[in-house]
């Protein structure tokens, strides 16, 4: 299976009567879906226990037991952020605005949790891209949210980049992103 077909959107809608939450593979895909998002890099002279440093962006980590540092496995910048390690091995996100859109790049697998005003609002499938190692996954959501947690069932996690977006996604924009991953996948069979 080749690179770009794995890229595609694998897209999951789950729909109430007021929200839709679409699960967005590939940061092609993810750009598409996002146009405009907000970058959590984790560089930082040295590594450091995060809390209030991307509070400028609108970001809390409000159990500060997430560590900004160099990670081996980080392939955009030699820097990701290492999440609480154990049972409940997860990087946890409050956000000072409501948010629309939740993404990240990492490796191995990677759920996500999302909830507005202290209320669980979505719990995602796997974000992972199988089978790469290393990959983007997201979610777009037409309810906002405030608040994410990351997480894999493994004890341990970590991402390279978040990307988040305040900007509520355009009518329709999942029915385009799966439109356009059909219409290459049915190109490919042709």
């Amino acid at each position: 299976m080749r690179h770009s077909t794995i890229c595609l959107a694998v897209l999951v809608t789950a729909s109430s009567a007021h929200a839709s939450f679409t699960v967005v593979k590939g940061i092609d895909n993810w750009n598409a879906a996002v146009p405009s998002s907000t970058t959590l890099d984790f560089v930082f002279a040295e590594a450091q226990v995060l809390n209030t440093q991307y509070l400028y962006l609108g970001v809390l980590f409000p159990e500060g037991e997430e560590v900004a540092k160099p990670l081996a496995s980080s392939q955009q910048d030699g820097w990701g952020c290492l999440g609480k390690v154990g049972g409940d091995a997860d990087i946890h996100l409050k956000f000072l605005e409501p948010q629309y859109a939740v993404g990240a790049w990492f490796p191995g697998k990677l759920f996500a949790k999302l909830y507005w005003q202290g209320e669980l609002i979505y719990s995602s499938q796997s974000l992972d891209s199988a089978p790469l190692t290393y990959a983007f996954g997201g979610i777009v959501s037409t309810q906002p949210f405030d608040e994410v947690v990351l997480w894999d069932s493994d004890g341990f996690v970590n991402v390279d980049d978040i990307k988040f977006s305040s900007t509520v996604p355009a009518p329709g924009a999942a029915v385009i992103l799966l439109a356009g991953a059909l219409r290459g996948r049915s190109r490919r069979r042709a």
